[in-house]
């Protein structure tokens, strides 16, 4: 490999979160750099896809969005199988999703790996006018359970990019998850339209 060749590597990282949080908008605007104020709700499981070059590499992100409801959780925990990345996702104006955060968490920790870089985002950060989650507190539990914390909106487009970037940053500093890091065949033999399952019910960012 010459000096100035970039390595490939590809990623998992896994949304969890409650229904209805943005986890669907968040990786829309960050894999195709749209919002369409309206989502399906996601029913199992959706994959996405997210190019980027972090740290003279080249990362290549498959990004799983996950069902929020208690019913799905035992089809959310297969995802979580040699996952590099977790993102926790609450939304700003509900007190709720971020008071399961640490269900949240605690689900990880039983049916994920045992090492995988971890992020908290508070979505919906462009409805500030509806805020019930401070950010300074969300911040403080973050440090807590050692999460790096970001604020985003997807509508705005407002640190999405950024914090799928940290994720990857992270993971590639990371000399455990590294190793387990997926081939670049493995990547481009992922069948995007055979895994996507959509519900009828519409959702918000």
């Amino acid at each position: 490999m010459g000096s100035n060749q970039l390595r490939d590597y590809t990623f998992k990282i896994v949304l969890l979160g409650d229904s209805a949080s943005g986890k669907t908008a968040i990786l829309n605007r960050l894999s195709s750099g749209r919002y369409t104020g309206k989502t399906w709700a996601t029913v199992g499981g959706d994959v996405s896809f997210k190019k980027m070059t972090v740290d003279n590499s080249n990362v290549n992100l498959i990004l799983w969005d996950t069902a929020g409801m208690e019913r799905f959780g035992a089809i959310t925990a297969g995802f979580l199988r040699n996952v590099h990345g977790i993102i926790f996702v609450y939304d700003i104006t509900d007190r709720t999703s971020y008071e399961n955060i640490p269900n949240w968490i605690q689900f990880a920790m039983e049916k994920g790996p045992e090492n995988y870089v971890k992020i908290l985002i508070g979505n919906k950060c462009d409805r500030s006018n509806t805020r019930v989650v401070d950010t300074k507190v969300a911040q403080e539990f973050a440090e807590s359970r050692d999460l790096a914390f970001f604020e985003t909106s997807a509508k705005e487009d407002i640190n999405c990019d950024a914090a799928f970037r940290a994720v990857a940053t992270a993971i590639l500093q990371n000399e455990v998850v590294l190793s387990s890091a997926i081939s670049r065949s493995n990547f481009q033999g992922i069948n995007e339209g055979s895994i996507r399952q959509r519900g009828k019910t519409s959702g918000c960012c």
